[in-house]
């Protein structure tokens, strides 16, 4: 099946987009971020603000510094970088049949 894949934003803008954009009931969405974030909060603390408005939605966090907030991070939500498309598709995939 195909997947619509959105841009991403930095940390402060990603915030106010998922705060704004309704899920459809209708589709699977998941919401990657990064664990390190240039702006704004980190991925742990932006998931959690995510969970708050979108309960059901999954998270997929990644990250080339596997060390930072590893104690914040669902086990099997987690994809180290770098990382190729085949390994992210098969991680995306497990992440939505998780939810």
């Amino acid at each position: 099946s195909a997947n619509r894949v959105k841009k991403p934003f930095p940390g402060s803008r990603a915030r106010c987009i998922l705060v704004s954009t309704p899920c459809s009931a209708n589709t699977r969405n998941y919401k990657p971020t990064d664990v390190v974030l240039a702006r704004g909060p980190n991925g742990p603390e932006l998931a959690r603000q995510f969970r708050q408005r979108r309960p059901g939605v999954p998270v997929l966090f990644m990250s080339g510094y596997t060390a930072e907030h590893q104690e914040e991070l669902e086990p099997g939500r987690f994809l180290p970088k770098p990382f190729t498309e085949s390994m992210l598709t098969a991680m995306v995939r497990t992440v939505i049949d998780r939810a």
